[in-house]
């Protein structure tokens, strides 16, 4: 099928502007912060977010013309900053609700359910939640007079994000970051690499990049000795959850909880068997560098409030989502003296795909959603059986979170 001009100037409007959005390919799929003068703040969605430069290091965006009211256009004519701010899959459904035409003084991050994190000394506000974000200072503003939209330009003065997600030649792999793209006006998708293509010379054949490995440090050196210790000490785990697992067979132990697995920075291994047997469990996948990770606090509200009547939270740090530190005591920094954290933490370990450790595949074999992002909660029941599944952006003191944690807790 092949479109002319008339087929194009003839088509629906909706349709229209579905059909030739979707024309350009994939796109970038941002949460641009502004914040006015008087100080409200406000978020939107935008898919037109692109490089120009990297010296200086530029972007533009292209705005849609002023026939409606631009909040977040005249905040940046009025402040001359704003944030951009990658969307992820665990914040996608909030960051496209942001479209919606709110009232100038309601903000949308109350709106959508998103945290402002405040750079200081920057006006506007950034997404607590995404794991990229920068700031950027208006430079140029251009009318584009063949259709009304404006295409400004700004220089990027800030940035944050995991360091481990930039390579040695400054390559940012925002597929480990979790970054979605967008499509049309309404599509969003996860990417997945194939390969990064060497500089294409003229007498050079294509071919995939290889980067020239670093001689490790002395620091690395012993960390990469210390996460050999830590696989060691992880596979005897193992072996000794077999065994356990055995014996626990014959007994009154619910299957799920027929596991075992070594307590954050501690050379005990936890029985789930004998420790959680008849109580119930609210399971957390976490993670010390997300955004979520401040829910830490509320879940040890939860547990304080609730372990009298048989409630044990536990924590599983994994770093499936790129967001987790590379050994144990840096976890437990976060969790035990950042937020004081006293209900149970695990070593780190995988949570999803074949990798997985076994308590985690042993839930999706119950039917529970592999996570698709840190800080998502199961509850099992007393019996071990699988509730209810509450994702990353359920907040611990969530009104639905309470009422099926307070139905298991009076439950015989």
């Amino acid at each position: 099928m092949q479109f002319d001009k008339t087929d194009i100037e003839t088509m629906d409007k909706a349709f229209r502007a579905m059909f030739i959005n979707s024309l350009s390919g994939f796109k970038s799929a941002n949460l641009l912060g502004t914040r006015s003068a008087s100080g409200d703040s406000n978020l939107s969605v935008v898919s037109s977010a692109v490089h120009l430069g990297a010296h200086p290091p530029l972007m533009g965006v292209v705005f849609r013309p002023d026939v409606s009211p631009r909040h977040s256009l005249d905040n940046i004519r009025e402040t001359g900053v704003f944030t951009l701010n990658h969307i992820n899959e665990a914040i996608m459904p909030q960051a496209h609700q942001t479209a919606a035409r709110y009232p100038r003084e309601i903000s949308e991050f109350d709106a959508c359910g998103l945290t402002i994190e405040q750079n200081k000394g920057f006006h506007a506000p950034a997404v607590k939640e995404a794991a990229i974000s920068m700031g950027l200072e208006l430079r140029e503003e251009h009318p584009l007079t063949i259709n009304g939209t404006h295409f400004v330009i700004a220089e990027i003065v800030w940035v944050r994000m995991q360091k481990d997600w930039i390579a040695a030649d400054g390559y940012v792999d925002i597929e480990a970051a979790g970054t979605l793209a967008i499509s049309g006006l309404d599509g969003y998708h996860r990417t997945q690499s194939i390969h990064r293509m060497a500089y294409p010379k003229p007498d050079k054949t294509p071919g995939p990049l290889h980067l020239k490995e670093k001689r490790p440090t002395h620091k690395q050196q012993d960390e990469n000795n210390m996460l050999k210790t830590q696989a060691v000490v992880y596979l005897l785990s193992l072996c000794l959850g077999l065994f356990s697992m055995q014996a626990a067979a014959d007994s009154d132990c619910p299957e799920l909880l027929q596991y075992q697995h070594q307590k954050l920075r501690s050379d005990q291994q936890i029985d789930f068997c004998e420790a959680y047997n008849d109580k119930v469990l609210l399971v957390i996948n976490t993670a010390s560098q997300c955004g979520y990770t401040s829910q830490f606090s509320g879940l040890q509200k939860l547990y304080e409030q609730y372990r009298d009547r048989g409630l044990v939270l536990l924590g599983f740090p994994s770093d499936d989502f790129r967001q987790e530190y590379s050994n144990d005591a840096d976890i437990a920094k976060v969790c035990y003296v950042n937020y004081g954290v006293t209900f149970p933490m695990l070593s780190e370990s995988a949570v999803k795909g074949r990798s997985a450790n076994r308590f985690f595949q042993a839930m999706q074999q119950q039917g529970a959603p592999e996570p698709t992002w840190n800080f998502n909660k199961y509850l099992i029941d007393r019996r071990g059986q699988i509730v209810a599944h509450f994702p990353s952006s359920v907040a611990p003191d969530s009104r639905g979170l309470i009422e099926a944690l307070e139905q298991q807790l009076n439950s015989p």
